[in-house]
């Protein structure tokens, strides 16, 4: 989820009897609108007398100068707000469609591509839409630009709202039954439990939906997949779609997106819309594409249905591509367990594209600013686009009233970075994000950001290439057109290559590459494996090193190996070899000329860290720049990364500067002896209203995001490399500084075992300052159930729970891994059902709150995300469902620097506890460690 700080416009009121004078800050033009007015005649007559221009009545509208504005008296109920215009930019030229400056085009180079190719719009691609799904009734989801129709086809995993009907003759009948607790749908939106007939006859699908035991026209309509007709729901403006299968007498209805439910009607906006809300140009990257979308999230009573694996998804992106889907786009989060476990993936994810020669748009996710939060990076082979968020000037002032970026945008903060966990660059590109799209069903537009948005822009251009190549009527390659998009990237010059990859593509540059690649003129990508960096036994892919683990000269051996298309000339494979040069940032040396073939080749480097690091803040960022010696051409960019962190050993002050959406890190080295960090902060310049402090610990996960605060206490799970960032939500352009005074917490619990009733606990403080805070004796959270995951030919087997509940009591499912990875990224997808003593059921996630002492049943499933299909995976898995417990005794305390104390307390009966320590105010908090009480 984006932050926004909300920046009003400043209007002030200054009292002169029973009428107000409009006080306005700044100065130039304002535009203002006026309500509440009593006597528009004599404020008429104040701005005419002024020089100011007015129109309307019971809403007036005045501009002209802010001093002269700032003359006006009105009454003193009179309401005022801003009327800011919109200035219509042209290129070159082109004059922009209408709405052409709120959705992402323009950073692509599409409206001047389509001067030259105007219909290269997409037409004659089908997209995908794998996300929370669609409406059938949106305005920008009814036709193509060729007055095609636009949505073709929905699909889910869910079978809650299939119903069975019996057939008589050559009619259907039926009764469908709502259920509030399964969330099934609410048929004339009166949120009450109701039975609706159902008939199927002459290939129309009827549903009572008024209730008067007949079927008017209005409610009798086609299979969506056939017809695309659909149903408005009665005191709603939602709809449904259905469709009927005649072999097995089943009847399929689709749920309806909720009230606020926005997400895939945004990502379909961007990538495909054509002319929502009737305006004209008011559309998506690739409006001539027809749309598929899969519903990913349709609530469903069958376990396996709820489950949120990668099996799931690679089914869900099949059933696109079989419903011929060329280009598909998820923007939805992946998680894993290993590295190892990302690299099964990835080749199952590389077989979908091969088999099925569609194009596969990620989102790189909205995990930053960390370097390395794009910790999922090896999950996507190289003939995906995984997509990074890019905000330009234009749009972000357009749609989110965000000003003050540099002229050519850039990353914002939230986009997930590279380096990957084996070295190797983040996303593949960059995307505009900030487009007005489609909101709910039952709302108007909305301002959609985050790479959410970012993805299916860039799946557009996709789109909008193979389009062109569709009618050059040229062999379309999925993974070539991945990589053409690639080398076709423009470059920001003030980002570093592991959070833009290759940059924003261009789609004229990309049609030409893609031209040159099929004609085995140039390898379409260079693989690159290092001797470093290695994890889980899968290959460095770039170069990564912590100043703390490494010496001032460090050296890494290089492999490299071409790729050609698949759809070169078989004899490009032994035919093509390319001399290269190779350009090196400072503090890299290395051979300057090289070759690359369809083989391998290497070459070493020598890594100054010293020199990397010079007059930078901790970090530094090269490039070892792979280039045709002919054409100067770039082929592939090896990044290399230094983090300078520092040892937590020593307090330390440090400085960070942030403008409009940026972000700034440091990095420290955590050692065992450290429990927590405390951290202190001032803001020495610019507005602290939108600043955020995000913590990232040893796996590159963001374990905190908060609003910049004085004083925070940050917990130091595991021993390594931390990063702490400061990023600007919004913005004017002014920027920020914040000062750092980051201290260790080293408190020790000396003891480990006690008497109950009345217990002394003895503490140690290693730090050099003195602590004030709350020590919190915890228990364990009882476990109710547990079990432990077994393999079945490869395949990992969901884990099922069940406990009964006889009490007010909280109690909530996860999944723990067995065994250690270098790094993860977890996720517990469990979900469950409650059922009553009347055998009523309910649907619940992985917690579940009983408000009463009545027994019901409670069961969970829990299933890793990553070992949703068949294979072998080393890693086991516990399942546990727990009790939720409050503190059991807390006691206030302050220690000296380098003081031992006792601190007493009364009344604990025996048990093992955990020993906690917290500030005064917030919630942070640290463990210190656990001790036995006994009698």
């Amino acid at each position: 989820m984006r932050l926004m700080a909300l920046i009003p416009l400043t209007i002030l009121l200054a009292s002169c009897g029973q009428t107000k004078r409009i006080q306005i800050e700044g100065s130039g033009q304002q535009v203002l609108l006026l309500a509440g007015i009593q006597n528009s005649a004599s404020i008429k007559k104040q701005a005419h007398q002024l020089g100011l221009k007015t129109s309307g009545d019971a809403i007036l509208r005045i501009e002209g100068d802010i001093d002269s504005l700032n003359q006006l008296e009105v009454d003193e109920n009179v309401i005022f707000s801003s009327d800011v215009g919109i200035e219509h930019e042209s290129v070159k030229g082109f004059k922009p469609i209408d709405g052409s400056q709120y959705l992402a085009k323009k950073d692509f180079g599409i409206l001047e591509f389509w001067q030259q190719r105007p219909l290269a719009d997409g037409r004659g691609v089908v997209v995908g839409v794998f996300d929370d799904g669609i409406s059938a009734h949106q305005s920008g989801f009814q036709v193509t630009t060729t007055g095609e129709r636009k949505f073709l086809k929905r699909g889910s995993q869910s079978t809650l709202t299939s119903y069975t009907l019996e057939k008589n003759g050559d009619v259907w009948n039926g009764e469908i039954i709502e259920d509030q607790d399964l969330k099934k749908i609410d048929l004339n939106g009166n949120k009450t439990y109701e039975k609706f007939n159902a008939r199927v006859s002459d290939k129309k699908i009827c549903l009572d939906l008024n209730l008067d035991q007949d079927f008017s026209s209005d409610e009798c309509k086609g299979a969506f997949s056939e017809t695309g007709e659909f149903f408005m729901l009665p005191n709603t403006a939602m709809s449904i779609v259905a469709e009927f299968d005649e072999e097995t007498s089943v009847l399929k209805l689709s749920q309806p997106e909720e009230a606020g439910d926005s997400h895939g009607e945004g990502v379909a906006s961007v990538m495909a819309a054509y002319n929502q809300g009737g305006i004209q140009g008011m559309s998506g990257v690739a409006p001539g594409a027809q749309i598929v979308d899969f519903d990913i999230s349709e609530l469903a009573i069958d376990a396996k249905e709820n489950d949120y694996t990668m099996g799931t998804i690679l089914q869900g992106l099949e059933w696109l591509a079989k419903n011929g889907a060329e280009v598909i786009n998820i923007s939805y989060s992946l998680f894993f367990s290993s590295v190892k476990s990302q690299d099964f993936m990835s080749k199952a994810i590389d077989e979908l594209v091969k088999k099925y020669n569609v194009v596969l748009t990620f989102s790189a996710g909205n995990n930053g600013p960390g370097l390395g939060s794009l910790n999922r990076k090896v999950i996507y082979p190289d003939s995906v686009l995984v997509t990074g968020a890019f905000v330009s000037k234009e749009l972000d002032a357009r749609v989110w009233g965000v000003s003050g970026l540099p002229e050519e945008g850039r990353v914002v903060y939230y986009s997930s970075r590279g380096p990957g966990p084996l070295g190797d660059h983040g996303p593949t590109l960059i995307s505009p994000l900030s487009s007005l799209t489609h909101s709910s069903p039952d709302e108007g537009f909305r301002a959609f950001s985050g790479t959410s948005s970012a993805a299916p822009a860039l799946a557009g251009a996709a789109t909008v290439l193979i389009s062109a190549l569709k009618q050059d009527n040229i062999k379309v390659d999925a993974r070539t057109v991945v990589q053409a998009l690639r080398l076709a990237g423009k470059r920001l010059s003030a980002e570093p290559f592991v959070a833009q990859g290759y940059g924003l593509p261009q789609v004229d540059q990309a049609l030409k590459i893609y031209q040159r690649l099929i004609a085995g003129k140039q390898f379409m990508n260079v693989q690159i494996t290092t001797n470093r960096g290695a994890q889980d036994s899968i290959a460095g892919r770039g170069i990564l090193m912590l100043r703390s683990q490494v010496g001032p000269s460090e050296s890494v051996r290089i492999d490299l190996k071409g790729v050609i298309s698949p759809i070169a000339p078989v004899t490009t494979a032994t035919d093509l070899l390319t001399p290269i040069k190779i350009e090196y940032p400072k503090g890299v040396t290395g051979t300057n000329e090289l070759w690359v073939s369809n083989s391998s080749s290497r070459f070493n480097v020598e890594i100054d860290t010293n020199a990397l690091l010079e007059g930078t803040n901790g970090e530094a960022f090269g490039e070892i720049r792979l280039k045709d010696s002919r054409s100067d051409e770039l082929l592939a960019i090896v990044p290399v990364t230094i983090l300078g962190d520092r040892h937590s050993e020593r307090p330390m002050r440090t400085q960070l500067k942030v403008g409009s959406q940026g972000s700034a890190r440091f990095h420290i080295n955590a050692t065992h002896a450290t429990k927590a960090l405390r951290l202190r902060t001032r803001v020495l310049s610019g507005d602290p209203s939108g600043l955020i402090l995000s913590i990232f610990d040893a796996n590159r996960v963001r374990k905190q995001q908060i609003r910049l605060t004085d004083d925070l206490l940050i917990e130091i799970s595991s021993p390594g490399h931390h990063q702490i960032a400061l990023a600007m939500s919004g913005g004017t352009g002014k920027e920020a500084v914040v000062e750092f005074d980051v201290e260790p917490v080293r408190l020790e619990l000396k003891t480990r075992t006690a008497k109950s009733k009345t217990t002394s606990l003895n503490f140690a403080n290693q730090s050099s300052s003195s602590v004030y805070g709350i020590i919190e004796l915890i228990k364990p959270a009882p476990i109710l159930a547990r079990a432990v995951s077994e393999e079945s030919q490869g395949e990992v087997k969901p884990l099922e729970l069940t406990v009964t509940l006889k009490e007010k009591v909280s109690v909530g499912a996860k999944m723990i891994p067995l065994d250690s990875a270098d790094t993860s990224y977890l996720y517990s997808n469990c979900s469950g059902i409650v059922t009553d003593a009347e055998g009523k059921k309910t649907l619940i996630s992985g917690s579940y709150n009983s408000i009463d002492e009545k027994e019901k049943t409670v069961t969970f499933r829990c299933m890793p995300f990553d070992h949703g299909i068949t294979g072998f995976h080393e890693q086991s898995w516990e399942m546990q469902i727990v009790k939720e417990v409050m503190p059991t005794k807390t006691e206030n305390v302050a220690f000296s620097p380098g003081q031992q104390k006792k601190i007493f307390f009364s009344g604990v009966e025996a048990d093992h506890y955990e020993v906690w320590f917290k500030l005064p105010l917030g919630s942070n908090r640290f463990k210190i460690g656990a001790v036995d009480l006994v009698d």
